[in-house]
């Protein structure tokens, strides 16, 4: 009886530290996006109905007040390529042409979304960015194609 009053309590003591800890990230998240300097690690290539495709991290966006570099591999594929490189798309300092943050605290997320250019051609990068570091993010141009990552959050470097 009280080796499971002990789990209950251990259980319950670790879900209220948690919770705390989710909470506090919210500032630290706000933080960075507000100051325009953070980075996303892209870890999967999300394809409909067909497994992620893992990319570990070898493609970031890396934003810098009204600049981003950024690069998005398997850009308008639906089938998984044989080389990486193939459809990819590069930005290279290029300007943020707007950048919208908006913070919905129900949800305890925030929604980044940016306007692109690059050769003549326009794309909106729209990023959902939890508390807790995970993001989703939705790349399309002008014809409205798309491609969509998960990744993490991580401080400028």
């Amino acid at each position: 009886m009280k080796s499971t009053k002990r789990v209950t309590f251990t259980i319950l003591s670790l879900l209220f530290a948690l919770n705390i800890w989710a909470e506090g990230n919210d500032s630290i998240v706000r933080v960075l996006l507000e100051n325009k300097k953070f980075r996303i690690d892209l870890l999967d290539v999300i394809q409909e109905a067909k497994s992620p495709v893992q990319i570990y991290s070898s493609y970031s966006i890396r934003v810098d007040n009204d600049k981003i570099n950024a690069s998005f591999p398997y850009f308008y594929r639906n089938d998984k390529p044989t080389s990486q490189f193939k459809d990819e798309i590069v930005f290279k300092a290029n300007k943020i042409e707007q950048i919208d943050i908006k913070e919905k605290p129900k949800q305890k997320k925030f929604i980044v979304d940016m306007t692109l250019s690059k050769d003549k051609k326009t794309y909106t990068l729209n990023a959902e960015i939890h508390y807790d570091g995970y993001c989703e993010v939705k790349l399309t141009d002008n014809k409205k194609r798309t491609v969509m990552y998960d990744g993490r959050l991580k401080r400028k470097k």
